[in-house]
């Protein structure tokens, strides 16, 4: 039985998606299968999104109670070696998977290994993550001189990330989040000349700057030309099928009433036969969840009003879990619908009514 590998996404619902199409473009990546359950009730609402929040604040207790049930979920199915398809939830799920037996492949913590010492490194995210200095610490305990952006910067960042006309979170890279983005990364090289890598600290940027579009931007004048852009994850990508094994956790009990906390709502679940098909339903889902806010005179504004779903990918064994006490039904597809069908809209349906009071 080949190695199960788990992602925890849903906190950037393209992100886990593109994590999924990075393994899939690796060596190697058909020998394992994979559980990836995107669960966006792990995201701040829209309305908790810009506000500032303290331990035991009920929505942190939310985000933790949903966590703790998602790297449970994933590790009760087996999954030995698990990512996160986030930047900013990576200390709260440092801390989640003390207590599990699978084991945490932590990005930022590998990303900060990737840069040569003589690096200067400009580290963009979102406002959180450069606060947190999620990749600061772990760049400068490796040797290398980190810099972050301007506070205007910062503050166009979220422009290019969040902005619901033109960011990244809509779903679409415009052309004004790509000229935004090279702008504020050309104005941080002339402030800092030794800048000869950045990191691309949130899932979203990787959508931008992607190994195709940074050869014409630099072409095009955009962006410099001697600077290297790293990608955390592709670097998860990779270390996840590097440090794959054999090894299956023990099961763990779970429930979905475990805590007055937990924001559970059963996910669209779909067994597939490939990573690419994976991410191909995912982005259609995204697609179609987009559409029926549309449809409705509402858009998504966040990632926690995405559609929650399950995938698993090249399982070829029982499922060990009680689908009835989950609400679950797992779809099997041998070929990608290129429209929702029945299922698809039940659960676009679900979602709307589950969060509509939110818009």
């Amino acid at each position: 039985m080949n190695a199960t590998i788990g992602v925890v996404g849903g906190m950037g619902n393209e992100a886990m998606a593109d994590l999924a199409a990075n393994v899939a473009s690796l060596d190697g990546s058909a020998d394992h299968s994979y559980v990836l359950y995107g669960n966006s009730r792990q995201a701040f609402t829209p309305e908790e999104a810009d506000q500032e929040w303290e331990a035991g604040d009920p929505p942190l207790l939310r985000k933790r109670a949903t966590g703790e049930f998602t790297a449970a979920l994933l590790q009760n199915l087996g999954a030995a070696q698990i990512g996160l398809s986030c930047n900013g939830a990576h200390p709260l799920f440092r801390d989640i998977f003390r207590d599990l037996d699978a084991d945490f492949v932590d990005m930022i913590a590998e990303t900060a290994r990737v840069p040569a010492v003589d690096d200067g490194v400009l580290v963009l995210g979102t406002s959180r993550t450069l606060e947190k200095r999620l990749y600061d610490d772990d760049l400068e305990a490796a040797g290398v001189e980190a810099f972050q952006p301007t506070p205007r910067n910062v503050d166009r960042l979220m422009d290019v990330i969040y902005d619901p006309e033109f960011g990244i979170k809509t779903g679409t890279v415009t052309d004004r989040a790509e000229d935004l983005l090279c702008e504020l990364v050309r104005e941080e090289c002339d402030r800092h000349p030794a800048i000869d890598t950045v990191v691309l600290g949130c899932t979203e940027l990787p959508l931008a700057l992607t190994p195709e579009s940074i050869p014409r931007l630099k072409e095009e004048g955009a962006l410099p030309e001697h600077l290297t852009f790293v990608d955390p994850t592709q670097v998860l990508a990779e270390r996840l099928l590097d440090d794959a094994d054999d090894a299956e956790p023990p099961s763990v009990s779970l429930a979905v009433d475990d805590s007055p906390h937990l924001d559970y709502d059963p996910p669209f679940a779909a067994r597939v036969g490939s990573l690419s098909e994976m991410v191909t339903l995912q982005s259609n889902l995204i697609e179609w969840t987009m559409e029926y806010f549309a449809d409705r005179g509402a858009s998504v504004g966040g990632s926690y009003l995405h559609l929650p779903t399950l995938f698993f990918v090249d399982y070829d064994r029982p499922i060990p879990l009680d689908l009835d006490a989950l609400d679950l039904t797992v779809q099997e597809y041998d070929a990608i619908p290129s429209e929702p069908d029945d299922a698809i809209e039940r659960a676009l349906e679900r979602n709307f009514e589950q969060v509509s009071h939110l818009l």
